[in-house]
């Protein structure tokens, strides 16, 4: 079993973020990498590359990010090809006052590859209030899940984008996850 964790460092007027605490705190498990990206349209690509999600083969892929204004940890059903940040630069300044693809040849929207609804229940299950979110908005989060998803698009590997609130209990949310994988992994016959 091999996964990946991201999260993000500070952007906008948030100091910290707590999906990078999340991420690194999953990062002390074994069998979970992580990776902070970087909250910059244009370093996004070369970032993604350095993972290598491909060459690696992941099992499991979840990538983390703040949602401000969300009171619930949410688990993103679909990923839009579109770009659209009007008054919300990213920290390097970009804006996109138009929307913009993000890939050209990519489809209009991609769905996780995972069962968001049956994560987003299991984090209920234990106390972790969840519920899934139909968009992942327009900015740097969205960019990176619809980007990921296109690359494995003929993979096996279950991807989700992960919104989470600014107060959430970080070593419980990472041992939430952590037990979801877990339990997968009991499921699936072995590959």
């Amino acid at each position: 079993m091999k996964v990946l964790v991201t999260g993000y460092g500070p952007f906008l007027d948030h100091k910290e973020n707590p999906s990078l605490k999340v991420a690194q705190e999953m990062g002390n498990y074994d069998f979970i990498d992580y990776q902070e990206l970087p909250v910059e349209f244009s370093q996004l690509d070369n970032a993604l590359k350095k993972l290598e999600i491909k060459e690696k083969s992941y099992d499991f892929i979840f990538l983390l990010g703040l949602a401000a204004s969300r009171k619930k940890v949410t688990p993103e059903m679909v990923a839009l090809n579109w770009c659209y940040c009007p008054g919300r630069p990213d920290n390097e300044g970009k804006v996109f006052e138009q929307g913009e693809l993000l890939i050209q040849e990519g489809e209009k929207a991609i769905f996780s590859s995972l069962d968001v609804e049956g994560l987003s229940q299991h984090l209920n299950n234990l106390g972790i209030h969840s519920e899934v979110s139909f968009t992942a908005g327009t900015y740097v989060c969205n960019a990176t899940y619809y980007k990921v998803l296109f690359h494995l698009r003929e993979s096996q590997a279950k991807c989700c984008f992960i919104h989470i609130p600014p107060d959430v209990e970080v070593k419980k949310l990472a041992l939430g996850l952590y037990k979801y994988i877990a339990e997968y992994e009991r499921k699936e016959p072995t590959r």
